[in-house]
């Protein structure tokens, strides 16, 4: 053998090492990190001035972007919906109070497929609605539905999960997606 053939073998073996050990983080990586079908990582983002809205009684908390306001309000048992309902509103401070941009809810007595399917083909018949996208993603270690809407005015997104015989449900209007997937990262179950 020549001298540039025994000094070519060790180069192709770094070569061939490197590889293995770059595709092998790769992967360890890709099942370290929870995402979504269309490849959405949910890594948790930068909030350090953010606000916390923390609830004792569910069990939870979330940060939200200072210059918003978040209001809670309880909606008792009816039997038209047949549910109980906890919603929090989320609005940025210039946006009137009645009006919610964002909401997070738990609802219960009422199964998660059923909550989903309500909502999925609410999105596909409404008037404007140009697509509706399925996929998943974690919410503090739980699998969870998205619905991402795509409308003339931008995009909207809701994500239902199951927790303690609640389920949870957030939606964020078009225009704030950013926003929508910032708060969703930073939401955890504190019992």
């Amino acid at each position: 053998m020549s001298q540039t053939q025994k000094g070519f073998a060790p180069l192709v073996w770094v070569i061939i090492t490197a590889i293995l050990l770059g595709g092998g983080y790769a992967v360890y990586r890709n099942y370290q990190q929870p995402t979504t079908d269309n490849n959405r990582s949910l890594e948790v983002a930068e909030t350090k001035d953010w606000k916390t809205y923390r609830n004792e009684k569910y069990g939870f908390e979330f940060q939200y972007p200072p210059g918003w306001f978040s209001k809670d309000n309880l909606y008792p048992y009816n039997e038209f919906s047949g549910r109980n309902q906890f919603l929090i509103c989320l609005n940025p401070e210039n946006v009137g109070h009645g009006d919610c941009y964002g909401t997070l809810s738990v609802n219960w007595p009422v199964s998660i497929q059923q909550w989903y399917d309500g909502f999925k083909r609410l999105y596909e018949n409404e008037k404007g609605v140009l697509s509706v996208e399925e996929s998943e993603v974690y919410v503090s270690g739980t699998e969870a539905r998205l619905l991402s809407v795509k409308s003339a005015r931008g995009f909207g997104h809701s994500a239902y999960w199951e927790y303690d015989n609640h389920v949870y449900d957030f939606k964020m209007y078009a225009g704030n997606e950013d926003v929508f997937f910032k708060i969703l990262s930073t939401f955890k179950f504190t019992k």
